[in-house]
């Protein structure tokens, strides 16, 4: 996952912090997400395909950090100086142009494709 309000947040959780301003609208700003290690085996005419979807929403609507006082998530045992302000107000474009996935291919044996 990645919060699209974070432009500066990293691989390691440390690095998503709250922004001192909102991004601006229209702005662009690259992403980097780091996918969690599979191993599949995909077979020869199949092919594999990354979708990016937006956040939709807790189920339980009393989670939202941005329904909820500083007291009361607090009694709720949620810290709110770690919880991410999860608004639907947002929109995203992806570049396709310039957007890939770098996937290492190995053969039956486990040797790496050239």
């Amino acid at each position: 996952m990645m919060d699209l309000r974070n432009p500066e947040a990293g691989y390691e959780p440390e690095t998503a912090v709250r922004r001192g301003e909102a991004i601006g609208a229209g702005v662009f700003h690259p992403y980097t997400l780091y996918l969690q290690p599979a191993y599949y085996t995909v077979r020869a005419g199949h092919h594999l395909e990354l979708y990016i979807v937006p956040f939709c929403g807790f189920s339980d609507e009393a989670a939202l950090f941005d329904t909820n006082t500083t007291e009361s998530l607090l009694e709720m045992g949620l810290n709110p100086e770690t919880m991410v302000p999860l608004t639907r107000d947002y929109a995203f474009t992806v570049d396709c142009s310039a957007s890939y996935a770098e996937i290492p291919v190995t053969t039956e044996d486990g040797s790496p494709v050239p």
